[in-house]
């Protein structure tokens, strides 16, 4: 007998969980080539906002992440961007 999690069974859950964690790891590869490829056109708040909750989905090592957007955003766009967007604190 499976034992079953909001009417899933384990190996169900298990299945789920293994191909949103391949959605998200493929939408942050986009995401991330998107902003490397046209920062002009990506760096921008809400996109950012996006990449770094996908950040947080994904990775342990979400901060660090977060730490080299805002290194690409100093370099860039310099002090009149609003940096809330990174979540940072």
């Amino acid at each position: 007998m499976s034992t079953r999690c909001c009417g899933w069974s384990r190996e169900e859950s298990s299945r789920r969980n293994s191909t949103l964690e391949h959605i998200t790891s493929e939408s942050l590869g986009q995401l991330e080539s998107l902003v490397q490829q046209d920062p002009a056109l990506y760096l921008h708040e809400s996109v950012l906002f996006n990449l770094t909750t996908m950040y947080e989905l994904e990775s342990s090592r979400s901060t660090q992440k977060k730490q080299a957007l805002l290194e690409a955003v100093a370099g860039r766009e310099g002090d009149s961007f609003n940096t809330q967007c990174l979540k940072l604190v």
